[in-house]
């Protein structure tokens, strides 16, 4: 019996006040509050009534329930999910591949299968071919970065098995034989190849190297840029957050090279684009010095990071392309100009003239006024020739670059980089060059679009793939990933949206707990980083922390916030935007009758941990538990952790919390920083860190709260990631958050044996505890047992 399918049973406290319910907690980004504010509340968007909304079940909520059973963590982690994008064509589109992935609990890995079609039996026979099956145990994943080559029978991708390094493989759909491409000492992290797939550039980790030789060990180690974590483990390189990428070139005789740029590839670089004929490589890198021209664009993310401080030895966070000549070494400027907010693709044109770049903005210097005011606020799809520098603008459009389809003679694209949850997220379009112009084509239209592969779902349907024949209009489920969910309970799930006093607009999903009843107050957890109706999901934007369906089954109403990074991003008003957004959600939904306002807990997940902390620390709503994992939250120790090796982190906690932590600017940092009002905190706070960099980040609050006796745990996962991927971490992270929130705001506890020790220390943090809930009648709610 899994944990999600044990009875709870309530504590022996059940019937003491509603005092010793604990509160708060949770880091980065968005927050919730939860006690009743004043404010101006708007109507719900598409809610109409609790009947209209319970009489719109689709098939997974309207099917007979009485053999179902609530959603577990365990089904969380083995959902299959399916590669994005998934239109892994061939190159003469006879032939389609995908790739599936799902955790595996027994082995702590996660499975990864990549699927074939043949486009021209769909409609006969859906059934894929299973090319092969890898596991991960690692936090990379075991298949990525799936690329055809002209052939139509070999696929490349990035894999690995248990216990062995990142690398490029090939796999002969026809025979299915795999090779291993390459041998690279470290964790490759991305790759482009010819279409013949005999040259590949790729970039990989750094070295691990040890930072203490015979040298420093007798003269002592002079600290410059060296984040603290790296010298505390003596190290760098090696993968891991501070590790730098290197870029190589495998030429078509095999021989291997290492190609120098210009400024530094961070792990989250772009790609290596590689022309077709290998002789050039255009990649992104980051610049130790921003131009001065740079700072003429209005773009408000462009803006942001030209204020950066850089020091020497550190690099901006504003990246350009670089262009690479394989064969000389030689390097040059591609662009002089930033790419836009997010990231940004290559691609090359078949005669490797010229190489399309997305989201850049393009440089500021000669050109008349007109077209100067056009540059600084908008990023562009452009072409650029390698032997002139010309520059062709292709569109404004908000698209990600997929590649040159060279049957189609046609630029492929995707909508949706920056609103990725769009209603028009994920829709092909395509772009085909006439003479020096490029026109946009319209799909359904052209012979070459034989099929329209698509990922249908909503916020309460789960994702099926299906295929479309654009000049017949046939339909054709391909793949159902889940069809194990048909046996499980979901909670259904509905947009609102609310207004705060401020008179802003917010948007959010409502999980209603399954077997929800009207008349009933629930329990609720506020759950952040973002929100969009036209996504399954299971637990939340990620899965570090959030677990909303396998609460919902627990009786816990859950609610699913938006975010906005870009407004008033690194300012206080940011903070105090996002925190009054949690605080109104909690006073619309106690105004609807729909939950207890001395039962509601928030989750903080990366940049949300700071707007949770803040809730916490400057308490107008008070929360009865909270968690958090992951995140900055505008402290005055992570703010030194990384002061001399980040200028971001400078810039941020800096702007949060309005200067610097000295003189005059340190009575600013007193009354706004989470850090400095700890004292302030009553709500008993989960804390994950999961990896040794997290493990910093997250001390101060650990240990100030436990040394000013506040309930609050911290568990450590040494060897995760900031979004978990295996299994077991996934258990801790999410199930334990499910456990925490049950035990803090229904009294329950899983009678599972091996959860004792668990309980046992949660009851002396309780019992410790001295926590005054204003209006609560009774610690917890009426039921006794969770389900």
């Amino acid at each position: 019996m899994t944990c999600g399918d044990s009875a709870r049973i309530p504590t022996t406290e059940a019937n003491d006040s509603a005092m010793n319910v604990g509160q708060r907690d949770r880091r980065h980004i968005n927050t919730m509050r939860r006690y009743v504010i004043p404010c101006a509340v708007a109507t719900c968007l598409l809610m109409n009534g609790i009947n209209a909304l319970f009489s719109a079940h689709n098939q997974y909520v309207t099917a007979d329930n009485s053999a179902k059973r609530p959603v577990a963590v365990a089904d969380v982690i083995g959902m299959s999910s399916v590669d994005t994008p998934i239109e892994h064509f061939s190159r003469d589109g006879n032939k389609l591949v995908t790739v599936l992935r799902k955790g595996d609990l027994a082995h702590n890995t996660v499975a990864y299968s990549m699927l074939m079609w043949n486009t021209n039996e769909i409609f006969h026979s859906s059934t894929p071919k299973s090319l092969v099956t890898l596991s991960s145990s690692s936090n990379r994943e075991a298949i990525e970065a799936v690329t055809w080559l002209a052939d139509n029978k070999t696929v490349m991708f990035l894999g690995e098995t248990p216990g062995s390094t990142h690398q490029v493989y090939s796999i002969n759909v026809d025979t299915g034989r795999m090779t291993r491409v390459t041998n690279h000492p470290t964790n490759i992290t991305s790759y482009s190849a010819t279409p013949d797939g005999n040259a590949v550039a790729y970039t990989a980790e750094e070295p691990d190297v040890d930072l203490f030789d015979h040298t420093t060990r007798r003269e002592g180690f002079v600290v410059s840029t060296e984040a603290l974590p790296q010298l505390l483990a003596g190290r760098r390189g090696g993968g891991g957050f501070f590790t730098d990428n290197q870029l190589f070139i495998r030429d078509s005789a095999k021989h291997v090279r290492k190609l120098v740029v210009s400024g530094k590839l961070r792990l989250y670089s772009g790609v290596p684009a590689l022309s077709p004929d290998g002789q050039y490589v255009a990649i992104l890198s980051m610049q130790a010095e921003v131009p001065p021209l740079w700072k003429g664009y209005t773009d408000d993310h462009v803006r942001l990071w030209t204020r950066q401080v850089v020091a020497p030895g550190e690099y901006s966070y504003l990246e350009r392309y670089d262009l690479i000549d394989a064969r000389s070494g030689k390097s040059r400027v591609l662009l002089n100009s930033p790419i836009g907010y997010g990231n940004s693709e290559a691609v090359w044109l078949p005669d490797s003239r010229s190489v399309v770049v997305s989201n850049t903005f393009l440089p500021l210097d000669s050109v008349d006024a007109e077209e100067l005011k056009q540059r600084q606020s908008a990023a562009v799809v452009v072409e650029v020739a390698v032997s002139t520098g010309g520059i062709t603008t292709i569109t404004k459009a908000d698209i990600v670059l997929k590649e040159f389809n060279s049957v189609t003679n046609q630029l492929d694209c995707v909508v949706g980089r920056s609103d990725v949850y769009g209603t028009d997220s994920g829709r092909m379009v395509s772009f085909h060059k006439k003479g020096s112009e490029w026109v946009k084509v319209v799909h359904g239209t052209d012979v070459g679009n034989k099929l329209e592969i698509t990922v249908s779902q909503d916020m309460n349907t789960p994702p099926r793939v299906l295929a479309r024949e654009p000049s017949t209009n046939r339909k054709v489920v391909l793949l159902d990933p889940n069809p194990q969910f048909k046996r499980l309970k979901f909670g259904n799930v509905q947009e609102i949206k609310w207004n705060d006093a401020a008179g802003r607009s917010f948007v959010g999903g409502l999980y209603y707990p399954i077997d929800y009843l009207p008349s009933t107050r629930y329990p609720l957890v506020i759950q952040t980083h973002g929100w969009t109706a036209n996504q399954f999901w299971i637990d939340g934007p990620a899965p570090t922390g959030f677990a909303a369906q396998a609460l919902v089954g627990q009786g816990i109403m859950v609610l699913q916030v938006d975010e906005d990074y870009v407004t008033d991003s690194d300012t206080s008003k940011e903070v105090d935007r996002e925190v009054s957004r949690f605080e109104s959600a909690v006073a619309y939904l106690n105004k609807r009758g729909l939950i207890d306002p001395s039962r509601v807990g928030i989750i903080g997940f990366s940049r949300t941990c700071l707007f949770v902390k803040y809730a916490l620390t400057h308490p107008t709503v008070r929360f009865a538990a909270a968690a958090v994992s992951e995140g900055v939250d505008g402290g005055y120790f992570q703010y030194l952790v990384y002061a001399n090796s980040m200028p971001g982190y400078n810039q941020f906690h800096e702007g949060v919390n309005g200067g610097l932590p000295f003189g005059d600017g340190l009575k600013s940092w007193m009354a706004r920083s989470p850090g400095f009002n700890i004292d302030k905190v009553q709500t008993p706070l989960r804390i994950t860190a999961d990896s040794p960099e997290a493990l910093l980040f997250e001390w101060e609050w650990f240990a100030a709260m436990r040394r000013l006796g506040e309930p609050v745990e911290l568990a450590y996962m040494p060897d995760g990631a900031h979004v978990l991927q295996k299994p077991w971490d996934r258990m801790v992270s999410q199930q334990g958050n499910v456990d925490w929130f049950v035990f803090w705001l229904k009294g329950e506890e899983d009678p599972a044996s091996g959860k004792r020790e668990q309980y046992a220390r949660w009851r002396k943090l309780r019992d410790a505890a001295t926590i005054n809930v204003v209006g609560a009648t009774a610690p917890f709610g009426s039921s006794s047992t969770r389900r």
